[in-house]
């Protein structure tokens, strides 16, 4: 459609704007944690103890609290939607600096809707409004539930911050009513 269209017009120039992300690797690319060889594999004998037990949830518990991320996802969404989500909103905290896309994206993912932009405990502003077009961007090309609540409250957060211009940006790619001034 037209609107498509113009969304993707306004990312593209949203991208070209936006400066490339500070500080070397971080996040899931990043090399893991150094762990020896010896614990990788005392970690994964424990994992698989716990699962021949049929002890799921303390198997995911364990594969967490190791950095197992891809045995702990796994494990996760053969429990239940709860600890699936439990898993992600972890591993989002665990892998992604707060307010970046990835961390975003991976906190939508778990459910955490407009809890997504609730600042961090002794801070007055959303971790996603330094990178607002970047985390808009993120948010319009991997939709999820809630997603357009949290854009229009990315909008009120930015409007102080960024802006009346980027407040509009969010409430139009919201596809929600201007404020009046």
């Amino acid at each position: 459609s037209g609107g498509d269209a113009a969304a993707s017009e306004l990312l593209s120039a949203l991208a070209e704007a936006s400066p490339p992300p500070a500080g070397g690797a971080s996040g899931p690319h990043a090399p893991p944690p150094a762990q020896t060889e010896a614990a990788r594999a005392g970690a994964a004998r424990e994992l698989e103890a716990l699962l021949l037990a049929g002890r799921r949830e303390e198997a995911c518990e364990h594969a967490m609290g190791c950095g197992l991320w891809a045995d702990a996802l796994l494990l996760s969404s053969h429990i239940d939607a709860a600890m699936w989500k439990t898993v992600m909103a972890r591993y989002a905290a665990e892998v992604s600096v707060a307010g970046s896309p990835l961390a975003t994206l991976y906190s939508l993912f778990a459910g955490s809707g407009p809890g997504v932009l609730a600042p961090p405990s002794g801070a007055t502003e959303s971790p996603l409004a330094a990178r607002w077009a970047e985390n808009l961007a993120m948010m319009l090309a991997n939709p999820t539930t809630d997603d357009t609540e949290v854009i229009t409250q990315l909008g009120d957060s930015v409007r102080a911050s960024s802006g009346a211009c980027a407040a509009h940006c969010c409430y139009l790619l919201a596809e929600t009513p201007l404020p009046l001034p």
